[in-house]
């Protein structure tokens, strides 16, 4: 059975003596950790010994950047089981909460500043930001006069964040409680590597994910699936209707096929694409931003990847940084730069930038015509000694008409290309007009 989260919902249970049962992470059976690109969902299962009548799960251990209201639960026994209800205890033990419940209280106090170890008698009668203030008989004093001795630890306070569950069990049973919810401070992001052989056009791709978790759960032998996608969210817990309708892309669950542990405030790499060797078309693209000024192109000299299985690939990448090495004629990799990748769907190729080309220029400028529209010229000079075949993209044509054009074309999604051949010390021009 399984029962969604109720938030700060309380049930008074009149006359209700409760079985206080602590299940710390040592009862785990199992841990699934989803982490999206900001936040993660955790489902934690814990082996539970129940009595008959009222229990009061403690389910310590749990992240310090949960989300309360997300928390479910859910559990498997041979008998009936009914929640009362449920809180999350984050007002965790320190020096000054531990003091603010012994406020009126006694307390032994060894001295400090001297041999004296016997302890003596004060009581705390108020807190002046963290500093105690006690009355010693019929004298007031203030400020750390020694070590406080507190006799127990307050029931209401916590050493970690804790959901609590009051249930009420038919009889005396073994159960598998499975708590899941959604928390803030643990990320990913996508990491890849691209050895080229420019000699043979063929490179190694190899791929990681770099999992940064300070979410305060200790991620010990978890099973864990990263997910790409944009995610609709309500944070602050309001909800608002709109007239219009966002559009989410496609998600894509990656499930790491070992476990793993990741500690909390650690950063950790994973493996999960290994060493494959692709081939790839070197290319020459140039590539103008969404911009009616006059600019100057961007020139790269890039990897075109087809994303297939007959290339050795054909999975959905989610965008990362791509590492980019170079094979010398002694076979030994230098480093050349890096790229950031955007997703990429399978079956689709994608292109990585090497580096800049400095002897091919680019320009583009809007033409005022009369009555024409928005008609625009880009010029593209070759200053090398060799013909190149060399892919011209311009952004500006993203969500816009194409209504005349002097070259063959192909239109994508955000931007339109041209591919045309650059002579030795030649320059060619494309001309073009767009409208909404």
């Amino acid at each position: 059975m399984k029962v969604a989260g109720i938030g700060l919902l309380m049930i008074t249970v009149v006359g209700a003596c409760f079985s206080d049962i602590a299940v710390t992470s040592k009862a785990r059976k199992s841990l699934q950790v989803t982490v999206y690109r900001d936040f993660g969902v955790v489902q934690d299962v814990r082996k539970v010994s129940l009595l008959k009548g009222s229990n009061r799960i403690r389910f310590e251990e749990v992240a310090t950047g949960i989300q309360e209201s997300s928390a479910e639960i859910s559990w498997s026994g041979p008998g009936k089981l009914t929640v009362l209800g449920q809180s999350y205890e984050f007002d965790l033990i320190s020096p000054v909460k531990l003091m603010e419940k012994y406020i009126g209280k006694e307390l032994e106090i060894i001295p400090s500043g001297t041999d004296d170890t016997v302890p003596k008698v004060a009581e705390l009668i108020s807190i002046n930001g963290e500093q105690p203030v006690f009355r010693v008989g019929t004298k007031i004093t203030f400020g750390q006069i020694g070590r406080i001795l507190f006799p127990y630890l307050p029931d209401n306070l916590y050493t970690k964040p804790t959901l609590i569950w009051d249930v009420e069990s038919q009889e005396r049973q073994d159960v598998e409680v499975t708590t899941e919810y959604t928390t803030e401070g643990i990320e990913w992001k996508a990491l890849y590597s691209l050895d080229l052989n420019i000699k043979d056009s063929s490179a190694v791709l190899s791929g990681a994910i770099l999992f940064d978790n300070h979410s305060g759960v200790f991620c010990k032998d978890a099973m864990i699936t990263f997910v790409t996608g944009n995610v609709h969210r309500i944070k602050n817990e309001k909800c608002r209707t709109s007239g219009s309708e966002k559009i989410y892309g496609d998600f894509y669950f990656y499930t790491i096929n070992r476990p793993v542990t990741i500690s909390d405030n650690q950063k950790k790499q994973i493996e999960w694409v290994p060493e494959t060797k692709i081939k790839f078309q070197p290319k020459i693209i140039v590539e103008f931003a969404d911009s009616d000024q006059i600019t100057s192109g961007e020139c790269w000299n890039a990897a075109h990847i087809e994303n297939n299985q007959s290339n050795a690939l054909g999975l959905p990448f989610p965008g990362g940084v791509v590492r980019v090495s170079r094979k010398d004629s002694q076979g030994k990799n230098w480093y050349i730069g890096d790229d950031c990748m955007d997703d990429v769907k399978s079956n689709v190729s994608f292109d990585v930038k090497i580096n800049t080309v400095t002897d091919i220029t680019a320009t583009r400028k809007k033409v005022i015509e009369q009555g024409k529209g928005n008609n625009y010229i880009i010029e593209v000079k070759n200053n090398k000694k060799k013909a190149f075949q060399v892919l011209v993209r311009d952004y500006a044509c993203a969500g816009k008409r194409l209504t005349s054009n002097h070259n063959n074309y192909s239109e994508k999604n955000s931007y339109i290309e041209w591919s045309i051949r650059l002579e030795p010390d030649q320059s060619t021009k494309i001309n073009y007009s767009l409208s909404k």
